[in-house]
């Protein structure tokens, strides 16, 4: 069972005072039964864009090999559609594992993230560029929806969260967040640093994978 799935990119600067702090769930299922590549959702000037990818090993290259790939949003949440003939649209850890990438336009600490099609078998991988930290998170619901609290400080910009072992499967439903509610400063666009998180997550599939 991995333990082990954060991933660090970037040095966290923190949530700013806490009297400015706000708090913020962001639903995930309010946009339509729509597929998109991107999808953004606001809430005053906090803003989060939500994009898809698969990741996997590449037994050539000894690689995690990943690409982007369009989200699927229904009244149940959002997850992965990985082709036209996907019906599920889960977040899932079937042949490529399955991320959704998370990013705001300022620092945000993650507070809990609801999922939904969730039971004892799920588990889940999240990487962060707040943090140099490889305890690792794994689900622990066992019922159709299921929320998971953090009393980690977790703070970044930009998340990754993806299936990581065959039997994962899941939407997400809700996100959580506090943040500091004051005007942010210029929003850093959807960057490489993203693919870094999710080749993170890949590359402990590839060392997974090479340890089997």
């Amino acid at each position: 069972m991995l333990r082990s799935i954060l991933f660090a990119t970037t040095a966290s600067l923190g949530l700013a005072g806490a009297a400015d702090a706000a708090t913020h769930t962001f639903s995930l299922a309010d946009d339509g039964s729509t597929s998109q590549v991107e999808r953004t959702f606001t809430y005053g000037d906090l803003s989060l864009t939500v994009t898809g990818a698969i990741f996997g090993y590449d037994a050539k290259t000894g690689k995690a090999a990943f690409t982007p790939i369009a989200t699927q949003s229904h009244d149940k949440g959002i997850g992965i559609q990985n082709s036209l003939l996907d019906n599920t649209h889960l977040v899932d850890g079937s042949g490529k594992q399955e991320a959704l990438v998370f990013t705001f336009n300022r620092e945000v600490r993650l507070d809990n993230i609801s999922f939904s099609y969730w039971d004892g078998n799920d588990h889940f991988a999240l990487a962060t560029g707040a943090n140099v930290d490889f305890k690792g998170i794994s689900g622990s619901g066992s019922s159709f929806y299921h929320t998971e609290g953090f009393s980690k400080d977790y703070t970044s910009d930009i998340f990754a969260l993806g299936a990581f072992e065959k039997n994962d499967e899941y939407k997400v439903k809700k996100l959580t967040v506090s943040y500091d509610d004051t005007p942010p400063p210029s929003p850093v666009p959807l960057p490489a640093a993203a693919w870094m998180l999710v080749a993170g997550i890949g590359g402990l599939a590839a060392a997974a994978r090479r340890k089997g």
